[in-house]
């Protein structure tokens, strides 16, 4: 019978291997976890607004730029509303709240996109 020689799996190329590797999950872990913080204060970002007896589709599109929301609406259903805003250090929810309010208009927030729609009688 012969004997086998113990060969090494692999020395220090295996050992350079698993090193970045395991460089390379701890990147990508940090980055999934700094992704989700930043996601979460957009959503409480702090915005001021001063306009007077502007269209709301004006309102919306400056709250578009301001923020990372996009607005999703019927030109029909928006298109005569006027509405006034003066607030300060506010959320877009905030802000949303007093622009629609005295219109028939609701709003929901569904991840970024914000829909506006009608309030329904029930």
């Amino acid at each position: 019978m012969k004997k086998k020689t113990n060969v090494r799996a692999g020395g220090w190329s295996a050992l350079k291997k698993i090193c970045t590797i395991m460089k390379l999950c701890l990147i990508l872990s940090l980055f999934a976890v700094f992704s989700v913080s930043a996601g979460s204060m957009a959503q409480n970002a702090k915005l001021s607004m001063e306009k007077k007896s502007v269209s709301l589709i004006e309102v919306l599109n400056e709250l578009s730029e301001k923020s990372d929301y996009e607005f999703f609406y019927n030109d029909n259903e928006v298109k005569g509303v006027k509405v006034s805003v003066s607030v300060k250090d506010a959320t877009v929810s905030e802000i949303l709240d007093h622009v629609l309010q005295g219109t028939a208009l609701k709003y929901q927030i569904v991840d970024h996109v914000i829909v506006i729609s009608p309030q329904k009688d029930e």
